[in-house]
């Protein structure tokens, strides 16, 4: 399944009889022994801040951060004799705002988000428990009676899926309404582009000097070279010492 040139980072291969996904296929998992490219690294306390601006929507949560702010600037304030550094009062600014954020709002949690927690609920987690075990029951010993179990069992969580997901959609659309109502356009379209939000796959494509849309990689490679080619390759009028244009020169 690997080219010959990547066989030698094969380092174990195993099917996992065990692993239940519906399908009448076994899983099979390999031990990768490959080199990990360079990335860049981050340096502690660089990385991306997402604040919790939910706590400063009230007026009295902006009254409270517009209070820390004004606090913390006059802190920082100070009168300095000669030029002005730009650089210096920006960096003085930027760190009393970002100071000011984390006292009143805070950040939020930036930790790995797990998937489906409103709907995964106990009841579901033991219909998959009962459809495990009468798995491994056919993988111990297949016969009639405990293939119809399992198969029935099957159904059973497929169809207590289907109702949790439309259950928690319901409670969604009910929960998005309500927001509308009371006019709270933030958290309204925040909740909206939550029900909204799935897989999109990413397109490459561009348009052709017709207009016409390309999808082909090598069509759009094509494009992208001769878009550059009439750009780049043109004659500019270029003027002499004493103002006159002189010849085109082609870059």
């Amino acid at each position: 399944m690997v080219s010959a040139r990547h066989a030698s980072y094969i380092i174990d291969v195993r099917n996992s009889r065990g692993a239940n996904y519906d399908s009448d296929h076994y899983l099979v998992k390999a031990k990768v022994r490959e080199r990990i490219s360079r990335g860049w690294k981050h340096r502690a306390g660089c990385g991306r801040r997402k604040w919790n601006s939910e706590l400063i929507t009230s007026p009295e949560g902006k009254m409270r951060y517009q209070a820390s702010l004004e606090k913390k600037l006059e802190e920082t304030k100070t009168i300095e004799s000669g030029p002005l550094d730009t650089n210096k009062m920006w960096n003085d600014v930027k760190e009393t705002i970002i100071a000011a954020g984390e006292e009143v709002m805070g950040t939020t949690t930036t930790s790995i988000q797990k998937r489906n927690v409103e709907w995964f609920d106990e009841e579901y987690r033991e219909k998959i428990a009962m459809k495990n075990e009468a798995r491994r029951r056919i993988l111990q010993k297949e016969t009639r009676g405990s293939y119809e179990k399992y198969k029935e069992l099957q159904k059973e969580v497929k169809k207590v899926c289907k109702k949790k997901k439309k259950e928690h959609l319901q409670k969604q659309l009910e929960e998005t309404e309500q927001l509308n109502r009371q006019d709270e356009r933030r958290k309204l379209y925040k909740a909206m582009d939550k029900i909204r939000k799935g897989y999109h796959p990413r397109q490459e494509a561009c348009r052709d000097k017709d207009g016409k849309v390309l999808f082909d990689k090598e069509e759009i490679m094509n494009r992208w070279a001769e878009y550059f080619k009439d750009t780049l390759n043109k004659e500019y009028p270029s003027c002499n010492d004493r103002g006159e244009i002189r010849s085109g020169i082609k870059y």
